[in-house]
């Protein structure tokens, strides 16, 4: 048999495999989607049962894992010497870090971040200079202006959102004058524990709803629901641990749903 005869044949059993592929998965997609429709109807049913209104949408989620990573004394160096700028000197005892510049000092205990600064001029203002900023300390994540005028930048890993993580930038005639919360410097290698993955959203909600007599949740609204991390406890204090959670927004507050466990609690 020819060569051009060999890859025709090839190529014909290559599509006869996919169009077999297709024949197994396109039934279970539609029954996935079936399944997901009567799931999200049985929401709607329970909640409006409770007088409780949802969302219009609900994300569809992510299979998040638990997460462990090491403590990164480089990590939290390159953050420090980003915030302080110029000639950076270090002390360190156990967990407790400190940076020293010119421009100020910063001080780094396990996750949390304490920094004054002199003033130190930074291109740009509010969110932009926050957003370059961060990019300098080499981290991820998400930055906004808050209410009371704060730049707040929330870090992602894998990117998805820490709900733990927050810090907050203050500035003064355009000069940067300190910054404060909660920093997670990790190695960029990440462990994921267990197989166990996060719950959907909708069980995240049916869990929310049952703990109303716990919680002492007594609104009418939920406003968004989002999922992301939270840091938890480990036996190691050179560890970090990020678990997955849902977030739900409310009309009387926020709350939070482990991930892994459906334990409810408030912000």
């Amino acid at each position: 048999m020819g060569t051009a005869k060999v890859k025709n044949l090839a190529l014909i059993i290559l599509a006869l495999l996919n169009c077999a592929l297709l024949v197994l998965v396109i039934p279970m997609q539609l029954q996935e989607r079936r399944q997901n429709q009567r799931t999200a109807q049985e929401l709607e049913a329970l909640y409006q049962s409770a007088e409780v209104a949802l969302p219009e949408r609900l994300p569809e989620g992510q299979n998040l894992h638990a997460l462990e990573a090491t403590l990164d004394a480089e990590a939290a160096a390159a953050a420090a010497g980003a915030i302080l700028g110029g000639s950076v000197t270090s002390e360190s005892e156990s967990y407790l870090l400190q940076y020293r510049s010119e421009n100020g000092q910063c001080v780094i205990r396990r996750t949390q971040l304490e920094a004054e600064l002199n003033g130190r001029s930074v291109s740009g203002s509010g969110v932009k200079a926050v957003e370059r900023l961060l990019e300098e300390m080499k981290l991820t994540g998400r930055v906004a202006e808050e209410e009371n005028g704060t730049i707040a930048a929330y870090q992602s890993v894998l990117g998805t959102e820490i709900f733990s993580s927050r810090l907050a930038f203050t500035f003064a005639d355009g000069c940067l004058t300190g910054v404060s919360g909660t920093f997670c410097p990790v190695e960029t290698t990440l462990i994921a524990l267990g197989k166990e993955r996060c719950i959907p959203c909708t069980d995240a909600l049916v869990a929310f709803l049952n703990a109303r007599g716990d919680t002492g949740w007594v609104g009418e609204r939920i406003l968004s629901a989002e999922q992301g991390y939270l840091l938890a406890d480990t036996a190691s204090a050179a560890k970090l641990r990020f678990t997955p959670a849902w977030r739900l927004e409310t009309d009387t507050g926020t709350y939070f749903v482990n991930g892994l466990t459906g334990e409810v609690f408030q912000d």
